[in-house]
């Protein structure tokens, strides 16, 4: 079987998620890297192996053989890498934010149909094991219905819109709702974690605006189902 030659674009914290997609022989291979610290090209040997190509410009990167590319940027440049790629026809996966802004958001979403090149973003976690297996074993019965978890947090930690992700997760290993039409309003909201954009495909398209909270506050995460089933 051929591998997928995959391209990775930011080869930082993110970056490391590439690694997960490096099983040459099995599928896909990562054969090339960009980053403008040349500082990590010695680590990106010793993951890809001494033939990867290293690079600093994103530019050179594209010019490669590629079946796909990772953009795992800083958020800023994701509109900027995102569209080259696109415009270069190379299948891209994006990391989230998808863009800093909505109208980043629209010039991305734009490239990939006027190219027809297939634009994936990022909800990682629900191709890992744990995700899969959680999903499995209710759809299966197997743990029954649930009816209501909390978990309070202590404030501060890691940042981002974590438990918001948490809680879509949650929705998805439900699967008690289709989230394959997207719309309008949807497309134009994959800002921020590209959470508020799922969550309004599960709502008919209704827009959420998630206010954050007051400081000094801890935040808690609910998961409430339908009474079991006898």
């Amino acid at each position: 079987m051929k591998d997928l030659r995959i391209g990775v674009l930011g080869a930082g914290g993110r970056g490391g998620l590439a690694r997960n997609a490096h099983k040459p022989g099995e599928g896909s291979a990562v054969v090339a890297c960009c980053d403008t610290n040349q500082n990590v090209f010695e680590r990106m040997r010793t993951w890809y192996g001494p033939d990867v190509f290293l690079t600093t410009s994103a530019a050179e990167l594209l010019k490669q053989d590629l079946d796909a590319v990772m953009i795992c940027t800083p958020d800023f440049l994701h509109e900027k890498h995102a569209v080259a790629a696109l415009k270069a026809e190379i299948p891209v996966y994006l990391e989230k934010p998808m863009a800093i802004t909505i109208e980043g958001c629209d010039r991305i979403l734009a490239t990939a149909r006027k190219k027809k090149v297939k634009l994936f973003v990022g909800h990682n976690m629900r191709y890992m094991t744990i995700i899969r297996k959680m999903k499995a074993l209710i759809d299966e019965g197997r743990i029954g219905d649930e009816v209501h978890y909390g978990n309070p947090m202590a404030a501060g930690g890691h940042g981002g819109s974590d438990l918001m992700i948490v809680g879509e997760f949650l929705n998805y290993v439900r699967g008690d709702i289709d989230t394959t039409t997207a719309t309008p309003q949807a497309a134009r909201m994959a800002v921020a974690a590209g959470y508020q954009a799922t969550l309004s495909l599960r709502n008919g398209g209704k827009p959420y605006d998630v206010p954050p909270l007051p400081e000094n506050r801890s935040t808690r995460c609910r998961l409430a189902c339908r009474p079991a089933s006898r």
